[in-house]
């Protein structure tokens, strides 16, 4: 321990330069600031001379002459850039210090590193009101969006990205004409705050060198799908030592392997689509489906995929009409896959619903003696017909997944019906009007991808005042979803529609929104035992 040095304390101050007692006599300029002081919050002052010939030119500490200064932690937010005149350290008691910098070489604020035997930890050293703080009390800046080594970015159109700081040190002797840069964080956080598309506009060729670990790999190809450049490069590290760097004194030959024998990034817009994805677009857009319902085929163009609504007020035959077309489609040989679930009622009554189809006088007690049995218990052995109920309550992203599935491919998915479908995720973190738009939008584009077609099941909310103006229960705006919207109407449940009052059938399908046909279509049909359908004729409007 050294002697008490004489320098004048300044008591509110956790660290400040004076004049170094030690040696400043013996120079030009007697009253240079050389002596950095810094006061920590375990009662010490550490404190080191910059002038190289300085017997204090290494790390000194002595007891603080006043107590602890009780400062608040908001008035320890790190100032950035350190103010002009203030002596900037490169270590702090033997811990390397590690400067972020903007652009123009501006000292931020400095990444603390402390070696514990095999071990290491970081933290902040920053500049305050306070002057230069680390330790307990110490913030890192937030909403920080720089890189370390941003300062070498601008005037070269190459760069290098690593993981770490000692490791971008490395990296621009080993690249001495490219920006060797890092991130704030190391490979499981803080990548994605950097603004990479501002600090890399001006550069055109970038490699990236991971750590050679999983990490470290997932972390790059992570970044490259951040970079605005023309030539990305992943350095291919899988013949170097496990967990090493740029850093790790790499030969020559090791260098040039990892680069020659890396992967280049397509650096295409996301999700540009190329003349044969639009040609065969335009050959899925020409292709429709049919029912087997021939009045209904020849003025109703069902899309090849997408997402078909059927809507109607409670027991309106939404249940019954989209049973009784997907049994028609694969009794005439239409379709030869379709999921069915339904959140209202056990798979055993949508499976008699199925048999009705065929048979109207089906009941549990007798079912077994129909035709329809034989045939609808085929379907669901050869997978022709699957049925989820209620009892599993799988939510919408089941429901995604189940799109992506290749024994799904051209298939058709119902859902019965979406008002009471589970959420799951983050959907919940939305109103619920909000979460069925987003979910039918997600189910949307995850149809036309696999070529499905999504029958979706939609309440109505009644307006008896004017039955026209009945509107999708919870989700105003469910039409802008559905590439094709059919309502459907009861006329045995007794309620008033000033349209459909003077038609003779029991059942009316309307369709009320189709994109690929016609609109405003209206079928006059009837539905026996609430099962079995038949389209009579088309009504004129």
């Amino acid at each position: 321990m050294n002697d008490k040095p004489v320098f004048e304390v300044a008591e509110h101050k956790r660290s400040f330069t004076v004049a170094c007692p030690m040696c400043s006599h013996d120079r030009k300029k007697s009253n240079a600031r050389s002596l950095t002081v810094h006061r920590d919050d375990d009662g010490w002052m550490r404190y080191k001379c910059h002038h190289p010939g300085c017997k204090w030119n290494a790390w000194q500490q002595r007891l603080d002459d006043f107590p602890k200064p009780q400062t608040k932690v908001d008035d320890l937010q790190p100032v950035m850039p350190v103010h002009a005149g203030e002596i900037i350290p490169i270590d702090y008691c033997g811990d390397t210090l590690y400067w972020y910098k903007d652009l123009n070489g501006n000292p931020l604020f400095a990444n603390r590193r402390i070696q514990i035997g095999e071990s290491k930890v970081y933290v902040p050293f920053v500049y305050t009101k306070e002057g230069f703080v680390t330790g307990k009390k110490a913030k890192w800046p937030t909403d920080f969006k720089g890189l370390f080594g941003a300062e070498t970015l601008p005037r070269t159109k190459r760069a290098v990205i690593v993981e770490g700081e000692k490791a971008a040190l490395a990296a621009k002797n080993i690249f001495p004409k490219s920006a060797c840069v890092t991130w704030l964080g190391g490979a499981n956080r803080g990548y994605n705050k950097v603004d990479w598309a501002f600090y890399f506009k001006d550069i055109n060729s970038v490699l990236l060198w991971p750590d050679n670990d999983d990490a470290g790999k997932e972390v790059m190809n992570k970044i490259s799908g951040l970079l605005p450049c023309k030539e990305i490069i992943i350095a291919n590290v899988d013949h170097l030592p496990p967990k090493a760097d740029l850093a790790d004194c790499l030969t020559k030959e090791q260098i040039n392997t990892a680069y020659k024998t890396g992967r280049k990034i397509s650096t295409k817009i996301t999700g540009v689509c190329s003349i044969e994805d639009i040609f065969q677009q335009i050959l899925d857009s020409s292709k429709f489906r049919t029912t087997g319902f021939d009045i209904f085929d020849a003025h109703t163009k069902l899309p090849s995929s997408g997402l078909l609504v059927i809507e109607g007020r409670t027991k309106h035959y939404k249940t019954s009409l989209a049973i009784a077309l997907t049994s028609k489609m694969i009794e005439t040989g239409k379709e030869s896959k379709v999921l069915f679930y339904n959140y209202e009622m056990k798979a055993s009554k949508v499976f008699l619903k199925y048999i009705r189809t065929f048979n109207p006088t089906a009941t549990e007690d007798d079912y077994q003696k129909h035709d329809g049995f034989k045939t609808v218990s085929s379907w669901i052995n050869e997978d022709k017909l699957q049925i989820i109920d209620q009892s599993k309550q799988l939510t919408i992203k089941d429901i995604t997944l189940a799109c992506s599935k290749s024994e799904m491919k051209g298939g058709i998915i119902v859902i019965d019906y979406i008002q009471i479908v589970p959420m799951g995720g983050t959907f919940n973190q939305k109103s619920r009007q909000v979460m069925i738009k987003d979910l039918l939008d997600e189910l949307r584009v995850a149809a036309h991808k696999n070529n499905i077609l999504v029958i979706v099941l939609s309440q109505l909310t009644p307006d008896y005042a004017n039955p026209h103006n009945d509107s999708p229960r919870e989700a105003k705006d469910i039409h802008f979803s559905a590439d094709l919207v059919l309502r459907v109407w009861n006329r045995d449940v007794g309620e008033s529609h000033p349209t459909y009052n003077s038609l003779q059938k029991n059942c009316i399908v309307h369709t009320y929104l189709n994109r690929e046909g016609e609109s405003n279509v209206v079928f006059e049909c009837t539905i026996e035992k609430g099962s079995k359908l038949d389209i009579r004729r088309r009504v004129k409007k």
